[in-house]
């Protein structure tokens, strides 16, 4: 009896050793899964970085393009509303892309508009909110000698410009437009 007990202990041993080899394998291989997973997720992160930032440089240059082609031809617009130039054709495009998710509030900031004029070199056109004139305006600004636009809504009161590289100050145009303050923000 002593032999066989012996002997059960032993396999008991030999099949806990075997257990132990197997746990310490799937252990491992959940380890070199979770890594190889891990790896692969940042891979994919990088790869849709990469490509985000590609977009962006690709809409970036899509902006300059159809600035300087708006800017071309702007002055031909001159006596014409501010409203319906920002909602056609390139117009329309160059604002969408310049303004973001803020292009509707641009069109409801510029609603009842007035003609774009001149101011010095820069065409101003400008406009108000048509059920709240006094506290939502919107103004924008095309540069035609440097092809650039930008645009300005009034927030409470305070006006944030978009198209203004940081630290660049604010088109001497937008000095006529009512809405006008030193930059709050610009975005």
């Amino acid at each position: 009896m002593d032999l066989s007990l012996k002997t059960l202990f032993m396999s008991i041993g030999s099949l806990g050793s075997k257990l132990l080899k197997l746990l310490a394998a799937l252990i491992l291989l959940g380890v070199i899964s979770y890594f190889g997973f891990k790896g692969w997720e940042y891979k994919s992160e990088l790869d849709e970085n990469a490509h985000h930032a590609e977009l962006q440089a690709q809409e970036q240059k899509r902006f300059a393009v159809l600035s300087r082609h708006l800017a071309t031809y702007a002055p031909l617009m001159v006596g014409t509303s501010s409203l319906g130039f920002i909602q056609a054709g390139n117009g329309k495009t160059t604002f969408e892309i310049l303004m973001g998710e803020d292009y509707s509030a641009l069109l409801t900031a510029i609603g009842k508009s007035k003609q774009m004029v001149y101011v010095g070199p820069q065409i101003l056109g400008v406009g108000c909110a048509s059920e709240d004139c006094l506290s939502t305006q919107a103004a924008f600004v095309i540069d035609p000698t440097l092809g650039k636009v930008y645009a300005a809504i009034t927030e409470d009161g305070k006006p944030i410009y978009y198209g203004l590289v940081d630290g660049s100050p604010i088109p001497p145009a937008f000095e006529k437009w009512n809405g006008f303050q030193k930059m709050e923000a610009s975005r």
